[in-house]
């Protein structure tokens, strides 16, 4: 191991660095057990240096084939203010803080079936960090810069375009176990891989195909083509019912569900038609408005019959238990099935959930 570490550190100080040569020496480390030193090694890499280097490092680290996007350059301010300057990309140092939390979940990397590479790309917006996975070719995709945090607690905000404010993403009355450990920020970017991670482990155990349903995992329903059923639930609701009787009322509600265009009935002004109408148009507009679960208020009014309906993807439908918000630690675990399981276990791999938490038995088992 010491020799090993001291060939890899000689090649890293290489006036020109061997990248396929420190990538087979860390493989020997790593095989020997040393994987936590290349850990170590991988953050020591300096801010600014040749990517590839990083990338080779990881690979014989975690097993997969990691790979990089050029930087963006510098870029300076518009003159009439429209566009900020911009300080030049560094992927090195933005895979170094992925790198750092791969370096907590290794086992449902290395070698795992369900993760193929991990691939990044710089960004200039430096709101726009995150990842995502790709269920058809089975990659992690990382994308943006360090120094953005994700919030915990009563500090998450989601933007309310409508009235154009920041509103509470959660309930005040989350459970006092659901509720996180501590609510200091972390970094977005190692929060959201292993996010990615997250949904590599749910593809592979099938996690949330199996629980889903269960009241306590959301209990999910996740409509295809077929939108009749969430129809008809709007259709017995009060607030809808007077606008669900002939069969035109109902063709307009179906098509609208499934963004075809759609032609309104006519109905008298102001009579309880109209009324109806009006109210399941505004119903519409919210659960198809862009992060509605990331506002709290926006959320509960969607409540029908004790779930929330909204469209988490183009004419993709979802619902679950409105009460499983008082269990939530993201406004955006519930946009889907898939991201309620992965936003749990990026909060486990990043120290914030209670040793009480209800996840916490089966989230260890894993």
């Amino acid at each position: 191991m010491k020799l090993e570490k001291r060939e890899l550190d000689a090649l890293m100080k290489a006036a020109k660095p061997d990248a396929k040569a420190m990538a087979k020496s860390a493989a020997k480390m790593v095989a020997k057990g040393g994987a936590s030193t290349v850990d170590t090694m991988i953050q020591a890499i300096p801010n600014g240096s040749d990517v590839t280097l990083l990338n080779g490092l990881a690979e014989s680290r975690f097993g997969v084939k990691f790979t990089s996007g050029k930087a963006l350059p510098a870029m300076a301010a518009a003159a009439d203010g429209s566009t900020p300057a911009r300080v030049a990309g560094d992927p090195v140092r933005s895979m170094k803080e992925v790198c750092k939390m791969f370096a907590k979940v290794p086992d449902h990397i290395i070698k795992h079936p369900s993760v193929k590479g991990v691939e990044f790309k710089d960004k200039y917006d430096d709101k726009g960090a995150g990842g995502s996975f790709s269920y058809d070719d089975a990659k992690v995709r990382m994308v943006g810069r360090p120094g953005i945090p994700q919030q915990f607690g009563s500090a998450q905000k989601g933007w309310d375009s409508t009235a154009a404010t920041w509103v509470d993403q959660l309930p005040p009355s989350v459970e006092a176990d659901c509720q996180p450990k501590n609510t200091t920020a972390v970094e977005y970017l190692g929060f959201a891989a292993a996010h990615e991670v997250g949904h590599a482990v749910d593809d592979a155990t099938g996690f949330m195909q199996r629980n889903g349903h269960l009241a306590e995992y959301g209990e999910w329903t996740t409509f295809g083509g077929d939108v009749k059923p969430i129809a008809d639930a709007l259709g017995a609701d009060a607030r809808f019912a007077a606008f669900y009787k002939t069969a035109e009322q109902k063709q307009y509600v179906l098509d609208m569900l499934m963004n075809k265009p759609a032609t309104a009935p006519a109905v008298t002004p102001a009579s309880a038609e109209d009324l109806a109408k009006r109210a399941f148009d505004t119903w519409h507009g919210t659960a198809t408005s862009a992060d509605v679960y990331r506002r709290q208020g926006d959320s509960e009014s969607l409540k029908v019959d004790g779930f929330i309906y909204h469209e988490a993807y183009a004419r993709q439908w979802v619902r679950y238990r409105a009460d499983a918000r008082k269990r939530a630690l993201t406004g955006y675990q519930f946009r889907a099935p898939g991201e309620w399981f992965a936003e749990l276990y990026a909060g486990f791999r990043s120290g914030k959930l209670k040793d009480t938490h209800p996840a916490m038995k089966w989230l260890k088992k894993l």
